[in-house]
């Protein structure tokens, strides 16, 4: 639902939670139509014939404090501290700002999965399974698997990694001459990360500094760092000096008890216009000479290598393209399923994180997302919340005879043993559908290939044809000349001859094009993952 900035929005009061936008800037519900405003008065009754007292009898509902950034709608979802909704910022680094007002929401990529938030904060946090579980996808091989020693930071060190989106964000409020609402408004305040840990020596450990150095060169003061913002963000920050820095931002909300969405950004500086010094001043001279080195540099070997480099980091990464999403999907159908079975046997077998072995650093951040998870469950649990604790703790105090909890309550019961793969890995549901992106080509793919079975069927139709007039006058031939060998290489110069040759390769070429489109298509449904024929 398109909520305006700014604007409270009430639940509906159908089961499902629908509701419909109305022209009178009210929400309406989907069920019968009861209309509410943005302070939960209901407005409209249908159903009452006098208009006056229809929405009198009717008691308020609870408003949510919303607010619009980056292309997410973030909701206040505690009514008794709503005063802090618009006094805190939120966890949008000034990069994402500037990136999603340049390529806008068609950057976005967002997806459900069949996992819960407990597991897919986990894994987005861990980023020692990246070249097992994703081996071929992009760069990622199990090759470059090893040491990956991580140092938390403390809370000073937090603060000194933040000061660059000060200043990031002025310089970006300086070019953009002050047309960004949001910079402005949040250009004065860093957000912290609850936890943050930094890739020891990364361009040697982090495993995809090591897969980007079969294509790239990656200085020796590289860096690498991993954030979590809590409630729900997980951020990695790599900088290559000279090259600029590349951010995922990944921002992660349960749908239910089992089951998450995550919203992805692939954000590169390298995608958006330098950044211009607006306290610098260059005289007419100096621009010259400026100009004169520029174009000097650019076509020096290592410029347009690095142009080349460039142009195909951006075919494969681009973020308003149908490509970044597809890969985007490989990443997380490589341990979709892995994670939905973790979940099940969790559940089933009453086990919680701390059965996890974790010997290594690697593990920092995963152990202390659980800790973080442990205390928000109990602290609302506290509060009579067993709903809300249940969607990210489901091993406490579980009874493992009947898979609930004690006292009542259901945790974990969402995770069921599905071996229904194409269910599992669904991309369709979950997203295509959802991404007009994805569905723009997806129609457009599906338009070529109607177009692609009309021209087979007329190439086949005409083969057939030219193939009957072809064996005729063979035949004839035959009899008259009584010399096949003679016989068939003239005729196949004739213009039947040439025609079904013609034609039969037309039928062929539009079937194997045909062939290689359904591959393109099913790219959006479903493609199964199975690691043992990842080569």
């Amino acid at each position: 639902m398109e909520v305006p900035q700014g604007y409270v929005v009430q639940r509906s009061q159908s089961e499902d939670g629908s509701s419909s936008e109305t022209s009178r800037c009210t929400i309406q519900c989907a069920y019968h139509g009861w209309e509410f405003d943005s302070n939960g008065s209901c407005t409209h009754v249908p159903q009452q014939q006098t208009a006056a007292s229809s929405s009198s009898k009717v008691p308020p509902i609870e408003s949510y404090p919303v607010r619009s950034d980056a292309g997410m709608i973030w909701v206040w979802t505690d009514p008794s501290t709503s005063a802090f909704a618009d006094i805190l910022s939120l966890p949008i680094s000034p990069l994402l700002r500037r990136f999603h007002a340049a390529h806008g929401d068609d950057a976005i990529y967002m997806r459900d999965l069949p996992y819960g938030v407990e597991l897919l904060g986990e894994n987005l946090l861990d980023l020692s399974h990246l070249p097992f579980s994703h081996h071929s996808v992009g760069t990622l091989n199990r090759d470059i698997g090893g040491p990956l020693p991580l140092r938390m930071l403390s809370e000073q060190e937090r603060e000194c990694e933040a000061q660059w989106e000060l200043e990031y964000a002025k310089h970006a409020a300086a070019n953009d001459n002050g047309n960004n609402d949001n910079d402005k408004k949040e250009n004065t305040a860093v957000v912290l990360p609850m936890f943050q840990v930094e890739v020891v020596d990364a361009p040697k450990h982090d495993p995809v500094f090591l897969g980007m150095k079969s294509r790239l060169t990656i200085p020796d003061n590289a860096t690498c760092t991993i954030a979590f913002y809590d409630p729900c963000h997980v951020r990695y920050r790599r900088n290559i000096p000279g090259r600029g820095a590349t951010h995922v931002e990944l921002f992660m909300t349960p749908t239910s008890a089992g089951r998450s969405r995550v919203v992805l950004f692939n954000v590169m500086e390298s995608f958006l216009p330098p950044l211009a010094d607006a306290s610098s001043t260059t005289t007419k001279k100096e621009k010259t000479m400026t100009l004169r080195t520029k174009i000097r540099t650019s076509l020096s070997p290592s410029a347009i290598k690095s142009k080349i480099q460039k142009k195909i980091v951006t075919r494969l990464f681009n973020p308003v393209s149908s490509r970044g999403h597809i890969m985007s999907h490989s990443i997380f159908d490589g341990d979709g399923i892995f994670l939905n079975k973790q979940g099940d046997r969790m559940r089933r077998f009453g086990v919680s994180y701390k059965n996890y072995s974790t010997p290594t650093t690697a593990d920092l951040l995963v152990n202390a997302y659980r800790r973080y998870l442990d205390k928000a469950a109990s602290l609302t649990e506290q509060e009579g919340l067993n709903m809300v604790s249940d969607v990210v703790s489901y091993n406490t105090n579980m009874d493992t005879t009947h898979g609930e909890r004690e006292g009542g309550g259901g945790g974990g019961l969402h995770y069921v043993d599905v071996n229904d793969r194409p269910n599992l890995l669904d991309r369709y549901e979950s997203h295509t559908k959802h991404c007009p992106i994805c569905l723009a080509d997806l129609a457009k793919l599906q338009k070529q290939h109607k177009y692609l079975n009309i021209l087979q069927t007329a190439f086949i139709g005409a083969a057939g044809s030219s193939s009957t007039v072809l064996t005729a006058a063979t035949t004839v031939s035959f009899l008259a000349r009584s010399s096949v060998v003679a016989t068939v290489p003239a005729l196949l110069l004739t213009s039947s001859g040439l025609a079904s040759i013609f034609t039969i390769c037309g039928a062929l070429l539009a079937n194997r094009k045909k062939k290689k489109m359904d591959g393109k298509i099913q790219q959006f449904y479903f493609e199964d993952y199975v690691h043992a024929e990842k080569n």
